[in-house]
């Protein structure tokens, strides 16, 4: 009989022996990870991980792509792809040789073996407190949960609770939780998407300007379920069904589309991907039913009227979907990304990191006299149903097609543009090399004062004002009224056009023709042609008149102003003032000055001289003001119906007996009233010139366009306000386009940063650039990134290491990456941190490339793709151009037999179309330069 007492034993000692190891079906452990227990990362057999009781999942290490270190993770251990669905240290991996151990006080630690430093410890990275004290063991369960358990099996710490980008099957994700994808393919440090369940019951996808922003806000959002302060959890059911619960357990919301999966048959997960789409995926278990050995997406989440990622999102700085110069496409639920021609990605491993350009960029100056202009190396190639969404710089409205491609070939800051209902949409690039420019040419006058700088027709009375032609340096003579008695010669009326004769006829016409041909270029009308001219006078107001025999005026330039207003003259309803367009250019600028048929006085700021849709920056914000009056005291105010006045601009008391007045619309855009003494005696200490009184706005280069234009300088130039005037300035490194007329911007005067570095370590790409410090300065809208809560010294490294950062301001911990050309800088005292303008140091300054251009043998590339019918209006044109690599030269396009240079383009982002073609945005085309 002592035989089964000894067997009764025997299984009493074996059941307490294994009871460690098993504890309630709860728990569902297979072996519980002791105290002391550890992982070796490298090892090749079964002790690299922790599997579950199925062996379904496992716990450990994982070498993933060609990294060089090692991914603390959880993965589906019976499928081929051993899909990772969680990871504790995705943005330091830990080298090989490391170790992951649950200490023998309750710690799960990631040790480097190197430098035995921590790099992750549960409980601590992801939120939890301290859980060591009373932690009994670890257990990978068959749920997918990694868990640190008491001896009574309650979970202190788990992965389920703090998850990567995935959620499992019976996985719940509550208030304030997030998921947060991976930033590649093979690449598991944080991304720029977020999925979060908010505070306020509100499911949201954030896309972040760049994976280093921390930055969320609801203009960033490109998925949302609404705020719902009932639901307080997300469930992955068993099932299947994916969706959020209310406190009392009832559905609220289906995330994504009932998809009822056996548990049974298939393994699930849904992820935040690293393209940002939240998706439901089935694998088949097993080998021989349809479907096996292959993740399948059933569903993902949806975006109102376009299911399509592409479209949705719209931030106006950052990535977009794809990186910067690629565009994205949608195909088979799923967004990919591309390079237009003449472009290559960076990086071809990882396609977020853009496209870079592989031509020379566009002078902003043509190369000598009698030779090709720079517009002619340059053709463009359509893109139909496409756009970069958010890198207009100027747009121009209510033009032909045309016109929209012609303005953007001729303009060196024109990357691309895009046309759509008669508006062309021009596209940032980076900023120009620089090349000689010839002195263009300009036909003089033929009449008999063509050697004079003025011949005046007619003068005043007292002589203190003239009306004829008077000669603006090269480009011809205008007609026009100018004070005659002070050496300026300052015009305050001219006729559009430059002519070269002026005639009252016989019958009462005062018109303008050209001497060679007798075209009339402009012409007075009067405001009754039933009414006999009979004469024409120039008055000591500075009005220039026709009149009737009974001296009636007919027609005067005061009340046909230009962009000046004198003492006498009032602007009634619907009158404007147009700023000229610079200096000593007459033709039409950028501003207008307008008392409304509301009585509201206004200036408006177009986005280029050729826009005709304005936007407004300073208003009188009166609604019954009838007349804008320049009375003889020197006073400029609104009158209002009852009489009473508004001052526009501060009483001045100026004599006019000693004193010249005018208020003139400025080529800058400001208002502003000028004084000149009339001799030295009456002076009064002011000198013998013009001097500014007041002006409105106070400070014009606090002029803000809406979100694209020039501002008060041109492109890559900065305004700076003194003594009531404005002045542009080009950072270092850059130069005036020409000097004589700033508002055209500024030049890069050196070679722009390569994105890939050289092979050598010495000799570093970004060891060839410096910042030029711009204090108290900044370019208001060429944001392309934001980086919030980082050092200035972070903002520096990071600008300097990104090929497309040209500048960067810090201000207030914020750093604020900059696209070119820049626009709308200005400098002010106190109101800005510091811009940073990135600089190639001046031993490599040459608009060469250091080490000259690569050599390479002639290669047939005639894979362009050109749209010939539509660029030259003949698709035999496709034939003449082809694509090659020439030695000794970069690369360029050999246009019927001759060589063509090409131009920079860069900061394009965005771009959306349809896989099937469609037209997406009801555009027409979407052109791109290239060569």
């Amino acid at each position: 009989m002592a035989y089964p007492v000894s067997c009764f034993c025997l299984l009493i000692l074996v059941s307490c022996l294994l009871q460690p190891f098993f504890t309630t079906t709860a728990a569902q452990t297979y072996k519980n990870v002791s105290k002391g227990d550890f992982l070796i990362a490298g090892q090749r057999d079964s002790s690299s991980f922790w599997p579950s009781p199925s062996g379904e999942f496992a716990f450990g290490f994982r070498q993933v792509g060609n990294a060089a270190g090692f991914l603390l993770a959880i993965w589906f251990n019976k499928i081929p792809e051993r899909t990772i669905v969680w990871w504790a240290n995705g943005n330091e991996l830990a080298p090989v040789k490391s170790k992951v151990e649950l200490t023998r006080d309750g710690q799960l630690v990631l040790l480097n073996a190197t430098t035995e430093e921590q790099i992750w410890k549960a409980g601590h990275q992801g939120g939890a407190a301290n859980v060591s004290s009373t932690v009994s063991h670890a257990a990978m369960l068959d749920t997918g949960n990694f868990v640190l358990a008491t001896a009574d099996s309650v979970y202190l710490w788990e992965t389920f609770k703090r998850p990567t980008n995935t959620l499992l099957p019976s996985q719940t994700m509550v208030q304030n939780t997030t998921l947060v994808a991976r930033y590649g393919e093979a690449n598991y440090s944080d991304g720029r998407f977020d999925f979060v369940l908010q505070g306020d019951g509100n499911l949201v996808a954030y896309a972040r300007h760049s994976p280093l922003d921390s930055y969320r806000n609801v203009t960033t959002a490109y998925f949302a379920t609404g705020i719902n302060y009932n639901v307080t959890e997300l469930i992955f059911e068993s099932s299947g069904l994916i969706y959020l619960a209310a406190k009392d357990g009832s559905i609220t919301n289906n995330v994504l589309p009932s998809n009822y999966v056996s548990r049974q048959d298939f393994y699930q997960r849904a992820t935040l991907d690293y393209d940002g789409l939240f998706r439901h995926y089935v694998y088949r278990k097993g080998t021989s039913s349809a479907g096996a050995g292959v993740w399948t997406s059933l569903s993902e989440i949806t975006f109102g009227s376009y299911p399509n990622i592409c479209v949705n999102i719209l931030e106006r700085r950052g990535l977009g979907p794809c990186g910067f110069n690629s565009y994205c496409t949608y195909h088979d639920k799923k967004p990919s990304c591309h390079c237009p021609e003449g472009f290559s990605f960076i990086d071809p491993d990882d396609w977020s990191r853009g496209c870079q350009q592989n031509f020379d960029s566009q002078s902003c100056t043509d190369p000598s006299p009698n030779t090709d202009t720079e517009i002619d190396p340059f053709y463009l190639y359509d893109m139909p149903n496409a756009d970069w969404n958010f890198n207009d710089y100027e747009q121009i409205n209510q033009v032909t097609e045309d016109s929209c491609r012609h303005n953007c070939l001729a303009d060196c800051f024109c990357a691309a543009a895009t046309y759509i209902n008669e508006n062309c949409y021009k596209k940032n690039h980076s900023v120009p090399q620089q090349q000689l420019k010839p002195t263009k040419m300009y036909q003089r006058v033929t009449s008999s004062s063509q050697d004079n700088e003025t011949a005046a027709l007619s003068g005043s009375p007292s002589g203190e004002f003239a009306f004829g032609f008077q000669a603006i340096g090269n480009a011809g003579f205008l007609l026009a009224i100018w004070f005659n008695k002070i050496p300026a010669r300052t015009i305050v009326w001219w006729a559009n056009g430059t002519g070269s004769k002026v005639q009252l006829t016989a019958d009462g016409q005062l018109v303008l023709l050209k001497g060679t041909t007798g075209e009339k270029i402009w012409q007075a009308e009067p405001s009754d042609n039933r009414v006999f001219v009979s004469h024409a006078a120039m008055l000591d107001t500075g009005s220039f008149v026709l009149a009737t025999a009974g001296s009636e005026y007919l027609w005067e330039t005061f009340t046909s102003p230009t962009d000046t207003l004198l003492p006498s003259q009032t602007m009634v309803q619907r009158t404007t003032f147009v700023a000229r367009h610079g200096e000593t250019n007459y033709s039409d600028g950028r501003f207008t000055f307008t008392l409304q048929g509301d009585g509201n006085l206004v200036a408006y700021a177009k986005h280029t001289a050729l826009d005709s849709v304005m936007d407004y920056y300073w208003a009188s914000s009166t609604n019954n003001a009838t007349k804008l009056i320049f009375n003889t005291s020197g006073s400029i105010y609104l009158e209002v119906m009852d009489g009473s006045i508004i001052n526009v601009l501060p009483s001045n008391a100026v004599s006019m007996q000693d004193f010249y007045h005018r208020a003139i619309l400025e080529y800058d855009g400001a208002f502003r009233h000028y004084v000149y003494p009339k001799s030295t005696s009456s002076a009064a200490g002011r000198p013998m010139a013009w001097t500014c009184l007041s002006a409105v706005p106070p400070n014009i280069c606090r002029l803000y366009p809406p979100d694209r234009g020039l501002g008060p300088c041109g492109f890559n130039s900065y305004c700076s306000y003194q003594d009531q005037k404005s002045s542009c300035h080009c950072p270092e490194g850059f130069s005036f386009i020409d000097p004589n007329d700033r508002s055209r911007g500024c030049q890069q005067n050196f070679v722009s940063q390569s994105c890939t570095e050289p092979s050598s370590d010495t000799d570093k790409e970004t060891d060839r650039f410096y910042f030029y410090d711009i204090p108290n300065g900044d370019w208001h809208l060429n944001d392309y990134e934001w980086i919030h809560n980082v050092t200035e010294d972070f903002c520096r490294r990071n600008c300097l290491a990104d090929c497309f950062c040209g500048a960067a301001t810090y201000t207030n911990g914020d750093c604020h990456k900059k696209m070119l050309p820049l626009s709308n800088g200005r400098t002010e005292s106190g109101v800005y941190g510091i811009t940073m303008v990135k600089t190639r140091k001046a031993r490599n300054s040459t608009l060469q490339p250091p080490g000259g251009y690569p050599k390479s043998e002639n290669k047939d590339l005639s894979t362009l793709i050109i749209i010939g019918a539509v660029l030259l209006g003949s698709s035999v044109f496709l034939n003449i151009f082809s694509l090659q690599v020439m030695a000794d030269t970069p690369l360029l396009v050999h246009l019927a037999g001759r060589i063509v240079k090409s131009f920079n383009f860069e900061w394009l982002h965005g771009l959306k179309t349809r896989s099937d073609g469609s037209n997406l945005f009801s555009t027409r085309d979407y052109t791109m330069r290239i060569s």
